[in-house]
């Protein structure tokens, strides 16, 4: 499990996450979908000062996004990235 904070175009505020199938995904993403919040994950800070909670949580998240059917979209950013890791509406998607 590789933890980040990272930026994208539509979002210049750092957000806090993991890399499911290459792809950078934040937290607030996986526990929307998943339907399991944490509030030690809403940034690095936090998941450092609630070690070791917040690291079962993480994993958990990071478990569940690996663990998605083909079928089913995680939406990274402004778009939706399947399991596969093809983002939604290119080919083989």
């Amino acid at each position: 499990m590789r933890l980040i904070r990272f930026t994208t175009a539509d979002s210049p505020n750092p957000r806090f996450g993991v890399v499911v199938r290459d792809h950078a995904v934040p937290f607030a993403a996986l526990e929307k979908r998943a339907g399991r919040p944490s509030p030690h994950l809403a940034g690095s800070r936090s998941y450092l000062a609630n070690l070791p909670d917040s690291g079962r949580a993480a994993q958990e998240l990071f478990a569940w996004g690996e663990e998605l059917d083909a079928g089913r979209a995680l939406e990274v950013g402004n778009r939706a990235v399947f399991a596969g890791g093809k983002p939604a509406g290119e080919a083989g998607a």
